[in-house]
């Protein structure tokens, strides 16, 4: 029984000591004043550094880093403001660029000019240090941290998720950019002026579309199959102008039949080199088109026709 007392109190006693508690951040002070003033600080697995200047001062400091403290030490960058930089010959904050592998950082002071230059030298295990900006991360938890002027901030525009997919949109929740994977084989979806294309490890795919009555075609259309089967239908070119580069391929996927065609019209105010419209007559007769960006759509490839 009186061991068991002992040893309970043994425990309280190390669960209260400050030296046992663990310290998410460490940090060491100097004042540097000639050439060759050095701070040094172990990581200790911390992973990530940030140094604050001030004072009234005129030199350079540098920093480095190490893998072990006795190695050689090996110049890195800072940032301010989310710029990298070589050296500091200012008063700020700075964040710094820890390599895989480094257990020391030092700051050293290889010119000095003049005056006293207050240098704080800080490590920390938090996750948000980055690019010298440091603080709570804002959003939610999918959202891609950006440097704003040494604050962080969340935007909700460029997200990702557990499943690590990327999705960058416009303010308006329009899609830009997204993956979806992780895997052998990733997509990658670009949509900027509608459905888009995807891009993925197997190659370029394009959307397609089967339609078997009149239609208006759209930005997000790239290959639309024409079927006449139940009768002749047209399908509508979207604007010329709204759409500057846009390609658009109609081919005809039915039988010939000379009462069930598929006609590809230009849309209002616009032409087809000059015509208002194009008829497909046989099967797997087919279109590609472009726009001039103005009112025309341009013949860049046919077949059958």
């Amino acid at each position: 029984m009186v061991n068991y007392v002992l040893g309970l109190v043994l425990s309280l006693l190390l669960l209260a000591s400050p030296s046992m508690a663990a310290d998410p951040d460490v940090g060491i002070t100097g004042s540097f004043v000639s050439t060759a003033n050095t701070l040094t600080l172990q990581l200790q697995g911390r992973s990530s550094a940030s140094v604050t200047v001030s004072g009234t001062w005129v030199g350079t400091l540098v920093a480095a880093a190490s893998a072990d403290g006795s190695s050689p030490y090996t110049p890195i960058q800072v940032t301010a403001a989310g710029v990298p930089q070589d050296n500091i010959t200012a008063n700020g904050l700075y964040g710094i660029h820890i390599p895989p592998g480094v257990g020391f950082v030092q700051i050293t002071m290889t010119i000095h000019t003049s005056g006293t230059a207050a240098v704080v030298l800080h490590a920390t295990s938090a996750p948000y240090m980055v690019n010298g900006a440091s603080g709570t991360p804002g959003g939610d938890n999918s959202d891609v941290q950006f440097n704003n002027e040494s604050t962080l901030g969340g935007n909700t525009n460029f997200t990702t998720d557990g499943a690590g997919n990327i999705n960058l949109h416009t303010a308006t929740g329009n899609p830009v950019l997204s993956t979806t994977g992780p895997g052998s084989n990733v997509s990658l979806t670009l949509a900027p002026k509608g459905a888009g294309a995807v891009i993925d490890t197997g190659g370029i795919s394009y959307p397609v579309a089967t339609k078997t009555t009149t239609y208006a075609a759209t930005a997000g259309d790239y290959l639309i199959l024409g079927d006449a089967s139940a009768g002749a239908f047209t399908v509508t070119l979207p604007s010329a102008a709204a759409l500057s580069g846009q390609v658009i391929v109609v081919a005809m996927i039915s039988a010939t039949d000379v009462s069930k065609r598929v006609t590809v019209a230009a849309g209002a105010g616009d032409n087809i080199e000059g015509v208002s419209s194009l008829t497909l007559t046989t099967q797997f007769a087919k279109l590609f088109l472009q726009t001039d960006g103005v009112s025309t759509w341009y013949k860049v490839g046919s077949e059958g026709i």
